[in-house]
């Protein structure tokens, strides 16, 4: 390709020679030899240079593929004691940045052999100086590393900023119930602006910063001829050598052209290398982190899990093996001996030194105040957090959990419930019936095969709590370890479960003889536990032995123990009755906009006028003038040339004053051009676009979000906001300035010969019927490769959540191959996108060619024509007019997916329900709510029609405290929710509050009305967000 390249300097000198040599003296034959010669030249170039970058993309998808996979493999043996969220930054932003500047690093070699090349090349047309370029690259290169010392801390504390802001997002979006039922939806879309300013503010620094580098590369370009032909004339002048000829000047222009450009590009790639060295360092500090210490050891005694759950629970990536040996003469599944404990290793000791056993068959109850170090002994239990001193002894590293905040995906409830194991009917109904979802399911929508949203949004604390415990016991594990999964279900649906659980003649434990290690702080169940281990308000052991000794000596709770038999019969006649259809089973939740919502019919031109409104008109005016300036002094230098070349008496002040006020005039434009892209329109959109976001999020109804998977929503404000932030306006910034030099170039390769112009209007309807088909595919494609990144960034989120109970499955190894279909379900559509993008490549190269060989045919076979200067002007043209291709494709190319990002944010503003407001809302006066609420015949069906709440009626007078219980705990959040009219679209009745609804401010309403604990919606600043709800009375 270098060969090619530098090979046209030869083809432009000869065929300057051959045009100014008298008509006498050519040979018609070297007119053709040099015709053949540009025909391959040109599309030699065009071939190689595709099939290069096809394999350069190649290695960056290979890349991407090798890193994400090591860091969601580290994330699976990662420390649970540690925030590893910000692995899911490391797996997308960073990932994508390095691979950015991959190939920009492999291209660094021929980048340097290329400029040594167009050095000496230039020294033979020029000589001396020569050098001139060099010095110049010389200086701007070591400026450049000295900003790039101040880059790091810069871009550290941007990139911190997005990282506090993408966090505050996902805990918001993911607590979107509580955020609406407490009224704070208004508030916390401020919180998100606010962010969002501060982050932009942050970034303001290292955007200066990259102003001046991106000027500094830009410079050798801009100047490099300006220095040569300066120096070079000068020089002729004193000596009274022969003045710079045409053939020397287009020549030398072509050599500088091809000299300055990987100089150029080196350069520019400087500012991308240290980001990229940044991202290289933060993936290395997490995969060289210290992953999570399982000490516990093992014993014999356990029988293996049945043959059909095996496959599908065994672990990929254990740290050590559990050999379990075959002395049936032990019954022990787990025992703790002077076991010492502390949050983690740093910290000072929480807890006396316990011991325990659990044996096969039996319950052993863990019992103490909040505080006491219970959830703190499970983790050691669980391997999850290393002793201080004693040990643990275990039958097998495969436990049942269910976690006191269980863990849900964002997926069916039978697949949650069936986890890794093969699906089993029979056993599946047993379970289902065990923990009482029968009529929970029977009621939902979808029965068993409704989705559950995101951390289980559609489903009330009982039911979480129920469907975790339902996956530990579908699992056949032989140690059940339940931290107080009963804290959120009714009083009679505890009774049935535990004595589904522990009856003595048909208990799931007795049929299973497996071992429970249940710890709690109700006391009502502690007859049922074989043994119990009582814990005091410091972690101190008071008792260790049989329940039953501890409840005779104390008669306050054998008076407690609730020794009534639950009414087990259920209102579901058949087991039937919860099973959903799977023919008719949701795969997935409503993730992304149906293609054809996204009016993809409008092109490219719809979003980029989207694009431009988030931006302001006179900056957009700006942007344009500044385009058009620097463009016309860059290509009108070759004009310049031409006209003051060839004459025997050129006036070389005339000539140098002019061509440097082009050059210096040209640099201005484009340093400004960089600051209104980097300073002005890329802030303003950023902050703009994420306004819509955030209005779009904060006023979609409650449907919205049981239907939309947060991790969706997430993606949109973390790698859209991204690539809209800084991705898009630099490449936009490309795209255009190329495209107007492509313009520019075009017009001036029509001076190579007068027929030439003739062939302008074919080459431009060629560009407009290639641009036509190539973006009715690649329009697809980038809104595809936004699209499947979300299931992969859903699964890597819920692993980081779900990291304790996934390795208390021993899940890792199908997590990860999950993981590794969805990674390459993602890459897919980048690497096709990546393949039309080398087929457009191509087929320009090719076009450029039959340009070229046109030109060169018209010149030298019809030579009056044409000149030697306007053929040197026309194949300069054609030599910019490439390479501003080249880089017009890949900008072009890196625009395409952040325009993506535009034209989702531009779907999701116009297709995401709103809640309905009046259109001059009501602000209820400080005075209110007083007096008495009022709820007469309130009803409320699902989606589809199933009913929710029937004929509720309800007075509460001023003064009273009123509790609201549903024995399926599910009921009480409907009404709730309606208190603040979230669901009115599905009423059925009158919910009367003393207030118009109609014409109410639904959240001063709601402020008003609904104080809800939202313990989880503590994101960013804690202090702030306390101040916000520091008039909310906090339920337990």
């Amino acid at each position: 390709m270098m060969a090619l390249s530098y090979a046209q300097t030869f083809l432009i000198t000869d065929a300057i020679v051959y045009l100014e040599t008298p008509a006498q003296l050519r040979d018609v034959r070297h007119a053709y030899g040099l015709i053949g010669a540009a025909a391959i030249i040109y599309t030699g170039t065009a071939l190689l240079s595709t099939n290069y970058m096809y394999k350069a993309y190649r290695m960056n998808t290979m890349f991407r593929g090798a890193v994400a996979s090591m860091i969601y493999g580290k994330a699976l043996v990662a420390d649970s004691n540690h925030n590893n969220m910000a692995a899911v930054t490391l797996m997308s932003t960073d990932v994508d940045r390095i691979a950015l500047s991959l190939v920009q690093l492999t291209e660094i070699w021929a980048q340097i052999a290329q400029i040594a090349i167009g050095i000496w090349l230039l020294w033979r047309q020029l000589g001396a100086t020569a050098v001139a370029p060099t010095l110049l690259a010389i200086l701007c290169f070591a400026i450049q590393t000295q900003l790039s010392r101040k880059m790091g801390p810069s871009q550290a504390a941007w990139v911190k900023a997005v990282g506090r802001r993408v966090g505050v997002t996902s805990s918001i979006l993911r607590s979107m119930k509580s955020v609406k039922l407490a009224g704070l939806a208004t508030s916390m879309g401020e919180l998100l602006q606010a962010e969002r300013v501060h982050e932009l503010k942050m970034a303001l620094k290292f955007r200066w910063l990259m102003v001046i580098t991106q000027a500094f590369s830009t410079m050798p370009t801009l100047l490099s001829p300006l220095l040569v032909f300066a120096a070079f004339s000068i020089e002729a002048k004193v000596r009274g050598t022969p003045p710079l000829s045409t053939a020397q000047a287009f020549t030398s222009l072509s050599i500088l052209s091809l000299l300055t450009m990987p100089a150029m590009q080196l350069l520019m790639s400087f500012p991308q290398l240290v980001q990229a060295s940044g991202c290289i360092k933060r993936i290395e500090k997490f995969l060289l982190a210290k992953g999570y210490d399982d000490e516990r050891s093992s014993f014999g005694g356990e029988r293996s899990p049945n043959a059909s759950h095996e496959k599908g629970n065994q672990c990929a990536s254990e740290k050590k093996s559990f050999n379990v040996s075959s002395n049936e003469s032990s019954d022990l599944a787990l025992s703790v001996s002077e076991l010492v404990v502390a949050p983690s290793l740093d910290s000072p000791q929480t807890q006396q030194p316990v011991s325990f056993t659990v044996r096969k068959g039996a319950m052993t109850m863990i019992s103490g105040p909040v505080g006491s170090g219970k959830s703190t002994m499970l983790k050691a239990v669980l391997g999850e957090l290393s002793p201080k001193s004693g040990t643990i002894d275990i039958s097998s590293s495969f436990v049942g959990f269910c976690s006191q905040s269980p863990w849900l995906p964002n997926d069916t409830i039978r697949q949650i419930i069936i986890g890794t194991a093969e699906f089993d009917r029979e056993w599946y109904r047993y379970i289902v019936k065990t923990c009482c979802l029968e009529e929970d399911l029977a009621q939902m929508p979808q029965k068993d095969f409704t989705l559950i949203g995101s951390r289980g949004i559609t489903l009330s604390g009982g039911q979480k709590h129920r469907c975790a415990l339902a996956r530990a016991l579908y699992s056949r594990a032989s140690v059940l370890v339940l931290d107080d999964f009963l804290s959120s279900v009714d009083r009679r649906t505890q009774r049935i479960i535990m004595h589904n659980l522990l009856s003595k003649d048909r208990g799931y434990v007795t049929k299973q003889e497996c071992a429970v290690l249940f710890v709690t702080h109700i006391t009502n169940y502690m007859h049922l536990a074989d043994n119990l281990v009582i814990l005091d308000s410091s972690g101190a052991q008071l008792y260790s032995g049989p329940a039953n000794t501890w409840i005779e000596s104390h008669e306050d709770l054998a008076r407690s123990q609730d020794e009534e038999q639950p009414d087990i019969t259920s209102s579901i006649s058949s087991s039937e009755a919860f099973e959903g259809d799977s023919s008719k089973q949701v795969l997935k939740p409503v993730a992304e906009d149906d293609p054809e919502t996204i009016k993809r019919q409008k092109g490219d031109l719809g979003v980029w006028k989207y694009y431009a409104m988030s931006i302001g008109l006179m900056a957009i005016l700006f942007f344009t003038v500044c385009i058009c300036i620097n463009t016309f002094c860059t290509q009108f230098q070759k004009l310049w040339l031409q006209w003051n070349t060839g004459t025997s008496n050129p006036s070389l002040g005339k000539f140098l004053g002019i061509y440097a006020m082009l050059a210096v005039v040209g640099f201005i434009f484009q340093l400004g051009t960089l600051g209104q892209v980097l300073l002005k329109m890329g802030p303003q959109s950023a902050k703009a676009l994420h306004q819509v976001l955030v209005k779009a999020t904060i006023r979609a109804p409650m449907s919205f979000f049981e239907t939309v998977d947060s991790s969706v929503l997430l993606n949109r404000f973390s790698q859209d906001m991204t690539l809209v932030d800084f991705a898009l306006p630099i490449s936009a910034f490309m795209v255009f300035s190329q495209l107007a030099s492509c313009i520019m170039s075009i017009a001036l390769i029509s001076v190579g010969s007068n027929y030439m112009a003739a062939s302008i209007p074919v080459a431009i309807l060629a560009l407009y019927w290639i641009q036509r088909f190539y973006l009715r595919t690649s329009r697809q494609l980038r809104l595809l490769d936004l699209e499947t990144k979300t299931p992969l960034y859903q699964h890597f989120t819920e692993t980081l959540e779900g990291i304790s109970t996934i390795r208390a499955f021993a899940w890792q190894k199908p997590f990860y191959e999950t993981a590794l279909r969805k990674l390459d379900d993602s890459q897919r559509p980048l690497f096709i996108l990546s393949c039309i993008q080398r087929w457009l490549s191509l087929v320009l190269g090719l076009l450029i060619a039959a340009m070229a060989v046109l030109l060169i045919a018209l010149a030298l076979c019809i030579p009056q024509a044409s000149s030697g200067g306007a053929l040197g002007v026309a194949l300069n043209s054609i030599l910019a007019f490439n390479m501003s291709l080249t880089m017009l494709i890949s900008a072009w190319t890196n625009a395409e997916t952040s325009l993506g990002s535009v034209a989702r944010t531009q779907s999701f503003e116009h297709h995401t329900p709103t809640e309905s407001e009046p259109s001059k809302p009501v602000t209820p006066p400080p005075s209110w709510p007083s007096g008495a609420i009022e709820i007469k015949n309130l009803s409320y069906t699902y989606a589809d029609g199933t009913p929710a709440l029937k004929n509720v009626s309800l007075s509460i007078r001023a003064g009273q405290k009123i509790a609201v219980v549903d024995s399926l705990s599910h009921g009480e959040q409907q009404l709730l929710a309606l208190s603040r009219a979230v669901l009115r679209k599905r009423l059925l009745g009158n919910c009367i509050l003393f207030l118009d609804e109609a014409s109410s401010n639904l959240d001063a309403v709601a402020e008003g009305v609904v104080r809800r604990v939202v313990r989880d919606v503590f994101c960013g600043d804690t202090v702030n967000d306390l101040k916000e709800l520091e008039q909310e009375q906090f339920l337990r």
